[in-house]
């Protein structure tokens, strides 16, 4: 059996009177006698007396409580704006949708009753070829950006998928602020474009349209990109949507 040794050792604190704090003046001594037990071998352990005289209370610093509250009221109050900015960001998923399903369609449309009016009344739609090629860019841009949304995007995981814990929350920042940089020059370029267009009164030669219409879906699919890039980064950082689904 292994051997035990006990030492004891009386320790006075100063303790305040209820209502008073720590901080101030003494008002009355604490006797404590500490008694540890060591075992040799098997590490140790320690005991704590309190003699406590009559008249002491123990209290917890109001500020203590302040800072609790102040804290909750902090967290809740970042609670409730996620919950806005999400419901922000769904509404505009929501949109994002309804625009690629109608101009999917629209395309399905354009693309048959092309091939059927070529092969059967020997006539070609002319203006399918500038509609579907816009329409194209938009469907590209917008289901990019859904696709940021989620994370989906096609990307080299190789390394980042070896790395620590610790080192995926800076990676996935530092990969969000680059594609940020490129959605920006897209935007930028884009917008040049509408700009220029807008300035020339440049028309297409089959529909006649404004020819900034459809280069305007550039920046509109590249803001859309932007704002999902920041979404994704966000719910990976704090862990919001890991919330929800465990809910």
């Amino acid at each position: 059996s292994s051997l035990r040794r006990k030492t004891e050792h009386f320790i006075e604190s100063p303790v305040g009177f209820h209502g008073s704090s720590p901080l101030q003046e003494t008002r009355m001594p604490v006797r404590c006698r500490i008694v540890l037990v060591s075992m040799e071998k098997q590490g140790g352990c320690g005991m704590i007396y309190l003699s406590v005289p009559e008249g002491a209370v123990f209290f917890m610093p109001k500020r203590s409580e302040t800072r609790r509250s102040e804290t909750g009221t902090k967290y809740k109050k970042g609670e409730e704006s996620m919950k806005v900015y999400k419901k922000l960001m769904n509404a505009l998923a929501a949109v994002e949708e309804v625009v690629l399903i109608i101009s999917t369609l629209l395309i399905l449309v354009l693309t048959v009753g092309n091939v059927f009016s070529r092969k059967v009344i020997h006539r070609s739609w002319s203006f399918t070829e500038e509609l579907v090629v816009a329409v194209f860019v938009l469907i590209t841009l917008l289901a990019a950006a859904l696709a940021c949304r989620k994370g989906e995007l096609v990307s080299l995981s190789l390394f980042t998928d070896r790395f620590p814990e610790k080192l995926k929350k800076p990676s996935v920042i530092l990969i969000t602020v680059l594609s940020i940089v490129f959605s920006a020059i897209l935007f930028k370029y884009g917008m040049d474009k509408v700009i220029t267009q807008l300035a020339n009164g440049k028309r297409t030669f089959v529909l006649n349209w404004p020819e900034w219409i459809f280069w305007s879906f550039v920046p509109i699919g590249a803001g859309c990109m932007i704002l999902h890039f920041i979404e994704f980064c966000l719910d990976f950082c704090t862990g919001y949507k890991e919330e929800k689904e465990d809910k």
